[in-house]
């Protein structure tokens, strides 16, 4: 039994041999890959500086781009500062010329309103007068026709009242 026990037991320890064996194996072959793909510390110091390095260009592009920005932008700004100023400029003269001719068109209608309300006083006072002296020869006719109607009327009485006793005389012989 000490054979078989023995027998057992080397292939027992060849076998753990060769799973160590391929253990071994594998470790190698993953240390290999995570070397290959695995970074150094002499990678990350060439990274950090090929970083800065970068960093700091994008940072100098950036401001150089900022400055131009600005500039235009300033630039952009005087320009519509002076087209405002133009504008404003113009459309003062504009409303002023707009109200120098609508005073002068208010003057003119306040002129021929003023002739307008003349010309009608003026028409109003030669009717009024006219009516004034058809109603005065009106009533001079009608107070000279009354006159005349009443030296008429007592014309007549006198010459009757001289009739009136032969007139008396008359009637009493007739009837």
């Amino acid at each position: 039994m000490d054979t078989s026990d023995e027998q057992n037991g080397h292939r027992n320890l060849e076998s753990r041999v060769a799973r160590l064996e391929a253990d071994v194996a594998a470790i190698k072959i993953d240390v290999g890959v995570i070397k290959a793909n695995g970074a150094t510390k002499a990678d990350l110091v060439a990274l950090r500086f090929e970083l800065s390095a970068q960093i700091v260009e994008a940072q100098t592009e950036l401001s150089a781009q900022i400055s131009q920005g600005q500039a235009r932008l300033s630039a952009q700004v005087v320009q519509v500062h002076a087209d405002l100023s133009a504008q404003v400029v113009q459309g003062q003269a504009d409303l002023s010329a707009q109200v120098v001719q609508g005073q002068a068109d208010l003057s003119a209608q306040v002129v021929q309103v003023h002739a307008d309300l003349s010309a009608q006083v003026v028409q109003g006072q030669a009717d009024l007068s006219a009516q004034v002296e058809r109603q005065r020869s009106d009533l001079v006719k009608a107070v000279t026709d009354g006159r005349l109607a009443t030296v008429l009327w007592f014309t007549g009485v006198v010459v009757f009242a001289q009739f009136l006793p032969a007139i008396a005389q008359f009637v009493k012989e007739v009837f």
